[in-house]
């Protein structure tokens, strides 16, 4: 590497560490012009840097791809010019117009450009990047239980954001934001709407837990993803002790010191009658659309259908819930190469059992077919991770316990046998999908996120 002169090292020094002013000929043996004439920050082939002015010292630019290609050139011959990522990792001084590629991490980061005369005099200017990656999305299914009926299964969504290199994401450790949508499924709203006298509009979110899991590709930790309260409507509510559907206020307390006193929103302020705790309240996919082609009708619930939710209630619940997810990151270090599969957790699941086991109380039904999985039963007072939902449909409490899982079937003359394809009968016989419901087998490879690893970069 080309060496700088101490002073110039010196005044980089003091640049890493931000006790610098921007925009000013710094007193390092100060003669020549250090501005630069072109300053250009090249995303996919377009400059991001549109118009520049040589006063203007801070850039900001949004970049979805690396690597990103810095260009510059001082307006000085002989003057040298040096970049740096972070303040920290400097490329070697380039005498003239410059060209570097530079990888830049997910989120909010800066690239240094520094312009150096001759006569030892510089100048610095800052690009602000925010590297935007494209997330990268896809429905896994899991199978549930609630504890009285055999799994059934819902889609949940798993979005993964990664750093960007041209062939997929970096073979060097890197840090990835996960996040997606869970789905509280219409099969246990629906009938436990219909005996409820107008029907469930809302719900109260009690605990929400998926687990994201590498399979392969890399290693790295399971990271549990919660429910994203601030994208959730109506939110953080306040009921009364009694009646347990009227909201309060806390503002309203008669003694602000001790909520246990009362509150004007509850029974006009009777005194112990407090109102409670804020819980997160989501509003149900509820329609009134009952009639001929509407959307009750054509999942059986019409007016026009038998026993139906609209018959009882003028209303029925048209789809699954969908519940945001917060992001969180994982840390990952992948493998040199190939792709990262990520998944929800099928692994280190409290209770999961492979059938066939050797516990006389496990794999004891039907669709516990060998291969298969035996789901834990789900328990509304324990707590939901690894894959769980706690949900109080206005006083109906509603648990289910998860896993990642396919639905599957039996091999025809052999119900013992679990597959997800006629190839796993070995040949002898189809796989049959219909004759026994809940098989649970365990996800391929091919129904997983996947992330290719790419070029390591510079």
């Amino acid at each position: 590497m080309q060496l700088i002169s101490s002073r110039v090292r010196l005044c980089g020094t003091m640049l890493a560490l931000g006790a610098f002013i921007l925009g000013h000929n710094h007193d390092c043996g100060p003669s020549g012009n250090p501005d630069l004439i072109l300053l250009e920050l090249e995303d996919e082939g377009q400059n991001l840097i549109v118009g520049f002015d040589p006063q203007q010292k801070i850039y900001d630019v949004t970049v979805s791809k690396n690597p990103v290609t810095v260009k510059a050139t001082p307006a000085e011959a002989g003057s040298t010019i040096q970049v740096s990522y972070m303040g920290a990792d400097w490329v070697s001084p380039v005498s003239g117009a410059a060209e570097h590629d530079v990888n830049v991490a997910l989120g909010d980061t800066v690239i240094v450009v520094i312009a150096t005369t001759t006569g030892s005099a510089w100048r610095s200017y800052l690009i602000n990047v925010t590297h935007d990656q494209p997330a990268t999305t896809k429905t896994i299914n899991v199978a549930c239980t609630s504890g009285v009926l055999q799994p059934n299964f819902i889609g949940l969504d798993l979005t993964v954001k990664t750093p960007s290199l041209p062939d997929g994401a970096s073979s060097k450790p890197f840090t990835a934001e996960v996040g997606g949508v869970a789905r509280f499924p219409r099969w246990i709203m629906q009938p436990a709407s219909k005996i409820v006298p107008g029907g469930i509009q809302q719900a109260v979110l009690v605990e929400v837990a998926v687990t994201a899991q590498v399979r392969s590709g890399a290693t790295g930790d399971d990271v549990l993803l919660r429910e994203d309260a601030s994208a959730i409507s109506p939110g953080l509510t306040n009921f009364c002790q009694f009646p347990p559907d009227q909201v309060c206020d806390p503002a309203n307390d008669l003694d602000p010191n001790d909520p246990s006193m009362g509150n004007t929103d509850c029974l006009g302020g009777v005194q112990g009658v407090s109102c409670l705790p804020a819980r997160l309240v989501i509003d149900l996919p509820v329609s009134t659309d009952c009639g001929p082609g509407g959307a009750c009708e054509a999942i059986g619930e019409g007016f026009a259908d038998e026993d139906s939710a609209c018959d009882l209630n003028g209303n029925c619940i048209v789809d699954d819930l969908d519940i945001p997810l917060a992001t969180a990151t994982m840390d990952l270090t992948p493998d040199p190469s190939g792709e990262i599969l990520l998944g929800f957790a099928d692994q280190n699941v409290p209770d999961l059992t492979l059938c066939p086991d050797p516990d006389p109380d496990e794999c004891t039904q039907p669709f516990h077919a060998d291969g298969s999985y035996d789901i834990p039963a789900a328990v509304y007072a324990e707590p939901a991770p690894p894959t769980g939902f706690r949900v109080d449909l206005m006083s109906l409490i509603a648990p289910l316990q998860c896993a990642m899982a396919e639905p599957g079937g039996v091999c025809a003359g052999q119900t013992t046998l679990g597959c997800l394809t006629d190839a796993d009968c070995g040949g002898a016989a189809p796989c049959d999908f219909v004759s026994v419901e809940g098989v649970s087998m365990p996800t391929p490879d091919s129904s997983l996120l996947a992330i290719p690893i790419g070029d390591p970069g510079p």
